[in-house]
């Protein structure tokens, strides 16, 4: 069966009998069952297993809908799918990518190589999986790299150091086509490593918990889009990638775990860093004062930010002298009831004299009427957002 995907039990007779039968809604075209699978949570390669046997028109929506077949994960799944008693079988993964290619068609390639599932796995066991799994790059490159130039996104999430170099060894020089890069968890030592490949159109980066090291090749001159995270606490290696994104348009600081301010470890931050073009910049968690600090936005429009303590924060910045839209998004839980809300809105307005639009969650609107807040004399429209 030509449509049948490698994956798939290879009874026939009985791949028949399931698509025989004939759904209330077989009728509907290939392009909109197409579209409504899309709304499958998680919709991937795999999760479209339970859907193809359905009838023949499912199959064929299935297998003639494109962007179903373009977001290829290279995880602890598919090392699972395609084991047999501990063995894996590299062949049948192999298959099943190149099934995923021929009927992406012409899509571009979301491609993601994820170990976070190996968190719990033996050190020992990790790093045979991985080294089952990196090699499969090699079939999404292709033999003379002519899937490269369908690559829009990239994800890694390495989780140990010693997976980085393998991975990079099997990534060509060049991904010509690659808009987005996401990399999660690529701490890694001095040694020379092969460096990651050069991406011309590069244009949005999401760098946690990384090592500088790996944009050290990597031209950022026309990213527009940085998101930045870490744990709890910020080093000096977050600084200094900033300092290579000079031309973003839109800047997210973030935390995640604990919600404390804390400062760039190592030492000095260095020197200040200039967005001369940035404009938006969400702040979500409690990022370092003096991280906040280094930041000079001389074009800033947009401005959003979840903890409170980011009130106390921007008045001792120029962050919000030049903003026209705001979005407060803290959560009530997070209000010690000793903190005066409606006195820190007050303040952050006298902070933001071009201020136009301000948006915040019913609960705060609540609690600003309550407490006779008003815009008097301020053309500030108030928007708020539902729970």
């Amino acid at each position: 069966m030509e449509l049948m995907p490698p994956y798939i039990p290879d009874d026939i007779n009985l791949a028949s009998q399931s698509r025989d039968v004939q759904p209330r809604n077989h009728t509907l075209p290939f392009e909109v069952l197409g579209l409504i699978f899309h709304h499958i949570p998680k919709i991937g390669p795999f999760d479209l297993l339970p859907i193809l046997f359905v009838c023949n028109s499912w199959h064929e929506a299935v297998c003639h809908h494109s962007s179903l077949w373009s977001d290829i994960k290279l995880n602890y799944t598919i090392y699972t799918m395609f084991s047999v008693g501990g063995t894996f079988q590299e062949s049948r993964a192999s298959n099943y990518l190149r099934c995923c290619l021929k009927y992406s068609g012409t899509m571009p390639l979301d491609i993601t190589l994820d170990f976070e599932q190996l968190i719990d796995v033996s050190f020992g066991d990790e790093m045979y999986i991985k080294r089952q799994i990196i090699p499969l790059l090699e079939v999404l490159v292709g033999h003379g790299e002519e899937h490269l130039v369908r690559w829009r996104s990239f994800t890694w999430r390495a989780m140990c150091l010693e997976s980085i170099p393998i991975t990079l060894s099997f990534l060509p020089s060049t991904i010509p086509n690659l808009q987005t890069v996401k990399f999660f968890d690529m701490f890694y030592d001095d040694d020379p490593h092969p460096a990651f490949p050069t991406c011309p159109n590069l244009r949005t980066v999401e760098l946690y918990l990384y090592n500088q090291l790996i944009l050290r090749e990597i031209d950022c001159s026309h990213v527009t889009d940085l998101k930045l995270g870490t744990d709890h606490i910020w080093h000096r290696e977050d600084v200094k990638a900033l300092h290579k994104f000079g031309n973003v348009r839109r800047l997210t600081l973030y935390t995640v775990g604990y919600s404390y301010t804390s400062e760039p470890s190592g030492g000095s931050t260095g020197a200040e860093v200039l967005f001369p073009h940035l404009h938006t910049l969400r702040l979500h968690g409690a990022p370092g004062l003096v991280l906040v600090k280094l930041l000079k936005t001389p074009k800033l429009k947009e401005l959003a930010f979840d903890e409170v303590s980011l009130f106390d924060l921007l008045k001792d910045v120029s962050l919000a002298s030049t903003i026209e839209s705001a979005h407060i998004q803290i959560r009530q839980r997070n209000i010690d009831s000793e903190i005066n809300i409606s006195e820190k809105v007050v303040e952050f307005l006298t902070v933001s004299p071009l201020l136009q639009r301000l948006r915040i969650p019913k609960w705060l609107h609540e609690e600003l009427e309550s407490g006779g807040f008003c815009l008097e004399g301020r053309p500030v429209h108030l928007e708020v957002v539902p729970k």
